[in-house]
């Protein structure tokens, strides 16, 4: 299929009709502005809700912090890391108080360590705002140091192969083991030519 709807609560979102605070979304760049500080950058997304800029800049502060980056909020994005921008990135979503925060392979051009860093923060911070957080990611370790619920896709056409509740009952290796012997499986199944 290459139509469908997104419902949240069953209700439609579309992304056209007004400022939606349901949904935050975090890509794969931190798309923030260069000519911006940090706190600017996330108090961006809240000019069009009307809010004085006092308010918007002091939101702002506080999901900076929460995003763990207090002290950070006049540094422009080039004085910081990528995983400083990362952060950045989700405060931004954040400050809208959404919903569910989508995230799109967020750590993908980071290096090991601050995308460890970054895993344990996403997990912080949702165990601090309770938001539902839907994280795509193609490494099945991220997903597993990262995720309660993992839904695993199968190979062309993408179809939900696997629904598995990680709460840490099962032995994080084992799970591992599990997840890529499914996706060994689905190539196999892509490369003898069942679903190209």
């Amino acid at each position: 299929p290459t139509r469908g709807t997104v419902l949240l609560d069953g209700k439609p979102v579309v992304a056209d009709q007004g400022h939606d605070r349901h949904v935050g979304v975090v890509f794969q760049e931190d798309r923030l502005l260069p000519w911006m500080s940090l706190r600017d950058n996330v108090a961006l997304v809240l000019k069009p809700l009307g809010l004085p800029l006092g308010d918007r800049r002091a939101i702002a502060n506080r999901y900076l912090g929460t995003a763990g980056l207090r002290g950070f909020e006049e540094y422009y994005p080039g004085r910081v890391s990528g995983g400083m921008r990362q952060r950045a990135a989700i405060a931004r979503a954040l400050a809208i108080e959404p919903d569910v925060l989508l995230m799109d392979e967020p750590f993908a051009s980071l290096d090991a360590q601050n995308r460890r860093i970054m895993q344990n923060e996403v997990r912080r911070i949702w165990r601090e705002t309770g938001r539902t957080i839907l994280f795509v990611t193609h490494s099945i370790e991220e997903a597993v140091a990262i995720g309660t619920h993992l839904i695993m896709l199968s190979a062309r056409p993408a179809r939900i192969r696997e629904a598995i509740r990680n709460d840490g009952r099962v032995e994080r290796a084992k799970l591992i083991d599990d997840l890529n012997a499914m996706i060994m499986e689905e190539v196999e199944r892509q490369q003898g030519g069942a679903s190209l």
